[in-house]
Parts: C-alpha cells; structure tokens; sequence
C-alpha cells in the first residue's frame, strides 16, 4: 500500500470497512508521529517515560545474585521488518531477573527490553514484551538486537555473590523533550581546593541520543581571593559549544565566547555574603550525545551532563552555589 488510511476514519453505516483499514503498522507510525511531535524524539530511537521508569537496580529485598526492573512505560522501535514503527509498552510492577555466576574474571551483561510481534518477526511464538538478560558468555556484552530496549548493563566478577548498584550502568533514553534540575538549597562552601567536582544538583542523567538545546544558570557568591571555577563533564564522545556571560566583582561584563563542554573558565568573586555578593554565571548552547556504551566506574547513567565547579585559586575563604541555580536541557533533533 502507498497511501495509508488517514488516522482517524470512521466507516459510513452500510459501507463494508476495508479489513486493512487500521492494521498494526498504522497505528504504530501514528504512536511514532506523536511521540516524535510531542517529544522531539527520533522515531528510530527508544526510551523510557520516566526518570525511574523501567530502571535497572540492585534486589529490592536485599541483594542477591539478581536485579529488580522497576514498573514503568517505555517505546521500542520495531527493527524487524520496513515500516514497522514504534511500540508503546508499560509495566504496573517492578519484576526480579536473575543474574549468572561469572566462572572467571569479569563478563558484562545486557539488561534490555524484549518486545516480541508474532505479525512482524515469526521467530516469536507470541505478542507481548518481557525485560531479559543478554547474558555475556565469555566473549563480551552481546549487541543490542532489532525490536529490543536497552535498559542497563550489569558487570560482575568471578568473587561476586550479589550484584549492587555500583555494577550496574543506566543505559536507558529518558523519552523526554524537556529535563530540568535546579538546587532547592545553597551548596556547601568548597574551599582551599582548585579541584573540578560534580555539583551534587546540577546534573542531568540518561540524556537521549542525539542533539540538545542546554541552558544553565548558577547563582553563587565566592571570595575574591579564591573565585569560582567551572566546567561541564559530557557524556563519552559528546561534541558541541557553548557561550557563557558572567560579571566581575566590579560589575564588568565579562563574555566567554564560543567555548568547548570541557574548558575550564573563571568567575570571580567579590565575598560570601548573601545576596550582597551574590553573581550570576549564564551558559548557553549545543550539545551533541553519541550512541555510546561503557561500564560507568561505580554505576550511575551513562549519558550525564554535569556542572563542576571548585575555586580559581586555592583559598579559605571558599565558593557557595546558590538556590534557584538550574541546568535545563532541550531535545532538538
């Protein structure tokens, strides 16, 4: 068929309905268009709806050697045959897959989402959709197969009696146009060190695959002896640029120009009293997120996009991120 029905048609009384009025594909692509249009998400992605949604996390009861899947909706891009479009699919409970022993060293598995069409793939004996262990059998983590999720990966060596968060990486897309992430309270002062750390606030997890619109806005005050110094750690891979607008303690304008997601900049600080000395740091730009895959040190998501920030010049008198300082990102293409 080259011209699909319109969506939605209703059928005249007497009229005799085309049997391949609506079929599975149809209202597919209608879901895809949707979520393409409502989120800005590529329709051959997948995602979950959700910051918690479908997440992969250590036993809920006590860990053993097994991972609980957290209840959640999520959309699967079906890769089994042209034009099949894209599932939605949800869970109401959080469901328990076990883990393998690992005999020797290490192996890391594929945790993912596995929808199966009978219609579309007739390797399936079903229709449904079910989380599974892509188990890794010495010869590394196996490819994320056509019609599949991911949701994590879990590493585990041959010592290894249970598995804890620390081994599992969050490889789950957010299916989100918009996410957002602000302080609701000042940071802790950070003083006598020039070290670059992660705001325990401003940070954004799980980023989509593809490009998005970043916008950030810290509020802080700092000593002038010390000042503030802040960069972004991106995801693996991740290009882009980014402007930045910040004023000196003497109220100059000071503009960074075009600038990488890694670069180190300098704010300056004119004293710790609040709001008396409070500044303000404006970034805006692009960034562009990799489909990439790696074990993260320590678990966590493996698409992040944190603001870091420590002093310029190691003092005691240290630097304080404020309240209402936020980091939003926006999913354009």
């Amino acid at each position: 068929m080259a011209n699909h029905t319109p969506f939605p048609i209703s059928v005249l009384p007497g009229d005799t309905p085309d049997p391949e009025l609506y079929t599975g594909e149809e209202l597919r692509q209608w879901v895809r268009s949707l979520a393409e249009l409502s989120h800005g998400f590529i329709g051959s992605r997948t995602g979950v709806q959700g910051a918690t949604a479908c997440k992969v996390q250590q036993r809920g009861a006590g860990p053993t050697m097994s991972v609980d899947i957290l209840s959640g909706r999520l959309f699967v891009y079906g890769g089994d045959s042209s034009n099949q479009g894209v599932y939605w699919a949800w869970s109401d409970t959080t469901q328990n897959i076990a883990v393998p022993v690992t005999p020797s060293g290490t192996r890391t598995h594929r945790i993912a989402a596995q929808l199966r069409d009978r219609s579309e793939n007739g390797s399936w004996s079903d229709y449904g959709w079910q989380p599974v262990l892509l188990a890794d059998t010495g010869s590394g983590t196996p490819a994320l197969p056509a019609t599949y999720c991911n949701l994590a990966l879990v590493q585990v060596a041959s010592t290894d009696v249970s598995v804890a968060n620390a081994a599992i990486t969050d490889l789950r897309e957010v299916y989100s146009r918009w996410t957002q992430v602000s302080r609701a309270t000042d940071s802790a002062a950070r003083n006598s060190t020039t070290s670059l750390t992660d705001d325990d606030t401003l940070v954004v997890s799980n980023l989509a695959v593809g490009t998005h619109k970043v916008r950030c806005q810290v509020f802080y005050h700092a000593g002038s002896s010390g000042n503030m110094r802040w960069a972004f750690r991106v995801p693996p891979g991740a290009t882009g640029a980014y402007d930045a607008s910040r004023y000196d303690g003497a109220g100059n304008y000071l503009p960074v120009g075009r600038s990488a997601w890694g670069d180190a900049h300098q704010a300056d600080g004119q004293g710790t009293t609040k709001p008396t000395n409070s500044l303000s740091i404006l970034i805006e730009g692009t960034l562009t997120v990799p489909a990439t895959e790696s074990v993260v040190s320590g678990g966590g998501g493996l698409r992040q996009l944190a603001f870091q920030w420590a002093q310029w010049s190691s003092a005691s008198i240290g630097a304080t991120v404020e309240d209402f300082s936020s980091l939003v990102t926006e999913r354009i293409g």
